[in-house]
């Protein structure tokens, strides 16, 4: 696959609305309200020296609703991609350092919002619920695979992996009429494993072994936590509580040496007058993560959209208290707000980031 010309793509930049203390260079997808382009990247970099700003990098021609996005790192670089979409699912390739766009090799099957795990410079695509085509020829369909940037975008294509246990392969004439609804409820990726709980019972929680390939269910109760968890150093993640519904610390440690893999959770109580603020989270290195959200969502009151949207990015610090199994986040005191604004698409309502990631 040849890599398109290099174009050169003007940063419209947006002027920050608070000063705030260093934090590290993000880029947020965002996502407009129209089907095509659906996603726009920006760069947020208050470390910068003097006037700190977010930066408008790219429209993402190629994408539609219905993606999922994911940073992954090798040898040859680092890239932003997105996978997935609502009618033509698709794989679209974003390179920070030289702003440019191009498609990847088609998905097999992503779905919608597929979960997307990077890992050892592979991108794992998992269909978060996994749908099926009602034809006599076709009994199976590939939910789970993955694509290496070992050797650089564009020199490899999506390979097929064994699904998950809880995934049917192959499904009866009675299934066909009436197919079963399977939806992954979390995810998190801890060392060589991928672990997945789904939303339906029974449930439990089931890991793939990137290096083995294979799979072990290696708890009998789900993961505590909704949606992705994201890596906080060693063996902690900062998700939302499935109990609570607000943001808390888990301890998650696979036991490879047990006969099967054994996991180990532990849920952290973040005291009332510590609580994470925000919608979603970004890992930053070692204890240090940001969390977002949505300062302003007043839609336009025609189309329904956001014509900018006010984004506030709060630095913590974890400190876990081992002895009153509690979790102090400890809320730097500067919340930098950034308004984001696409001159030519309005943005989705009422949380248009999708993916924060740290790059």
């Amino acid at each position: 696959m040849s890599l398109p010309k290099r174009k050169n793509h003007q940063e419209d930049e947006v002027a920050v609305d608070v000063a705030s203390e260093s934090t590290k260079t993000m880029h947020l997808v965002l996502q407009h309200g129209v089907k095509e382009p659906a996603y726009s990247v920006f760069k947020v970099d208050a470390a910068a020296a003097g006037c700190r700003r977010a930066r408008h990098l790219i429209r993402l021609r190629a994408s539609r609703q219905g993606m999922s996005f994911v940073a992954v790192h090798s040898k040859p670089g680092s890239w932003i991609v997105g996978v997935g979409g609502v009618e033509r699912p698709s794989t679209i390739i974003y390179d920070p350092s030289t702003h440019e766009e191009f498609q990847g090799p088609r998905p097999k099957s992503a779905g919608i919002d597929p979960v997307l795990i990077s890992r050892s410079g592979k991108i794992y695509s998992i269909s978060r619920r996994p749908f099926f085509k009602v034809n006599l020829d076709v009994v199976y369909v590939s939910w789970f695979q993955c694509l290496s940037f070992k050797k650089g975008p564009g020199v490899s294509f999506w390979e097929d992996l064994d699904p998950p246990p809880f995934f049917p392969a192959r499904l009866t004439p009675r299934q066909w009429l009436n197919p079963p609804d399977i939806c992954v409820l979390s995810y998190a990726a801890v060392g060589s494993y991928i672990l997945l709980s789904p939303e339906h019972q029974p449930g439990g929680t089931f890991a793939y072994h990137i290096r083995e390939e294979t799979w072990t269910k290696i708890h009998e109760k789900n993961l505590p936590f909704l949606g992705d968890a994201v890596p906080l150093g060693g063996h902690y993640f900062a998700s939302r509580s499935k109990s609570s519904s607000a943001m808390a610390v888990f301890y998650l440690a696979v036991d490879e040496s047990s006969v099967p893999a054994r996991l180990s959770v532990m849920e952290f109580t973040v005291p009332s007058e510590d609580r994470i603020p925000g919608q979603l989270l970004c890992p930053l290195g070692g204890t240090s993560f940001c969390a977002i959200d949505l300062k302003c969502s007043s839609p336009s009151s025609q189309s329904g959209m956001l014509k900018t949207a006010q984004i506030i990015l709060t630095t913590c610090q974890m400190n876990i208290n081992l002895t009153h199994s509690e979790a102090q986040v400890i809320v730097k005191e500067h919340r930098p707000i950034y308004r984001f604004r696409d001159q030519a698409r309005c943005l989705a309502s009422p949380m248009p980031v999708v993916a924060a990631l740290h790059m």
